[in-house]
């Protein structure tokens, strides 16, 4: 791979520094009275009711067992507020596995070499839960799904539990959005300067631009898999090979490249570092898909065999697939949640909410996607970035 497509590591200035307390100190991460009621305008239908006695029955079995170790991503708003809302909630405290997919799919590789089993539920995108449902690491989460309202089809877009696993069965999806845009920063890029795809092959941005790393699974391989397909191997070649991009794992760096002005072009950022950018006054611009039309996806949870504390994982999985418990993961991540009765102030528009009906370049979460139609695509791409 040439030398653009190494991931470099970087001596962060003051702007990183501030990017770093933002996130530690941005959001409230402990408190004594629990999580806050869904909001007045939710739909009240599939409101949590704590005192029914299943639900009871869940937290009596977990509070026995005491925690529950949960797999997610490194989103300092899951890693600062989950443990303790949950705690607050039920008595139970919450372990959490933070990491990329790649990291953890190298663990659980690890673990089940060894015949270990460490941890109980894993959040994590669709390429991890296509490889753990074809190496049989994954149990059934449907007869889980116990408490009122978690697994009423009517509460769940198109009227169906989303499960994505072939079985529909094992992999519950919880939000689902639109990808592809690209961030920019708008005292460097103006928005006549960027308004198509093909404007970011101009001469000016060569070594300008961010890509997430494509090299394992997860944002970088997608984005480079949906321009791929949408835009044909010449425009991806000049893009990802002649522009010399710069290639990164690290959100935090890759957003100090950005508010800095050093790479004002990205394409391995997101809404919520948007969002938490903005928050600090920090200059970024979603400049939308540039007429990509973008790509979908979104988180699923799934719950692994041999889980060590099958009780807590119970009640946690419950919670999570409830009105109260999605809307605080769907919340944190900043994505419409794939529940009806969750109002999503944080995640509107025709650029983040899929719309019913539309076909888009590729759905990221199809295992059909995933096991048939991405393989040979990678392939390809592999040749063009490791000539």
């Amino acid at each position: 791979m040439r030398q653009s497509f190494t991931t470099r590591r970087v001596q962060c200035g003051l702007i990183l520094i501030a990017l770093m307390l933002g996130a530690c100190t941005g959001a409230p991460r402990t408190g004594s009275s629990g999580p806050e009621p869904a909001a007045a305008t939710d739909a009240t239908i599939g409101a949590t009711d704590y005192n029914d006695p299943v639900w009871k029955e869940l937290i009596a079995a977990a509070r026995a067992e005491g925690r529950v170790v949960v797999a997610v991503n490194p989103n300092p708003e899951i890693t600062g507020r989950l443990p303790s809302t949950f705690k607050d909630r039920f008595g139970v405290d919450v372990e959490l596995v933070a990491g990329r997919s790649g990291d953890l799919m190298t663990r659980l590789d690890a673990e089940h070499t060894a015949g270990l089993s460490t941890i109980d539920v894993a959040i994590a995108g669709g390429d991890s839960a296509a490889r753990m449902y074809q190496n049989g690491w994954l149990q059934p989460i449907r007869p889980l799904l116990v408490a009122p309202t978690t697994a009423d089809p009517s509460l769940w877009l198109d009227d169906r539990l989303p499960f994505l696993d072939p079985e529909e069965q094992l992999v519950l999806q919880l939000e689902r959005t639109i990808q592809g845009s690209w961030f920019v920063n708008p005292e460097v890029v103006s928005e006549s300067d960027v308004r198509t795809l093909d404007d970011l092959l101009d001469p000016r941005w060569k070594g300008k631009i961010t890509m997430d790393d494509l090299t394992s699974a997860g944002l970088g391989q997608n984005n480079a898999a949906y321009l791929y397909l949408a835009k044909g191997d010449d425009f991806f070649r000049k893009l990802y090979v002649e522009q010399t991009p710069m290639v990164s794992r690290d959100d935090r760096q890759m957003e100090d490249w950005l508010v800095r002005g050093v790479y004002p072009i990205s394409f391995g950022l997101a809404v919520k570092n948007e969002e938490q950018l903005k928050e600090m006054g920090l200059p970024i611009r979603n400049a939308g898909t540039l007429g990509g039309g973008g790509w979908v996806r979104g988180p699923s949870v799934s719950y692994l065999t041999n889980a060590p504390h099958p009780n807590a994982a119970k009640l946690f999985l419950n919670w999570l697939a409830s009105q109260e418990g999605l809307r605080f993961h769907s919340e944190a991540e900043k994505l419409p949640p794939l529940r009806k009765d969750i109002d999503h102030p944080w995640a509107t528009g025709d650029e983040q909410v899929p719309a019913a009906g539309r076909t888009y370049a590729m759905n990221a979460d199809s295992f059909e996607f995933i096991t048939v139609r991405k393989p040979p695509v990678m392939t390809r791409i592999r040749e063009i970035t490791q000539p």
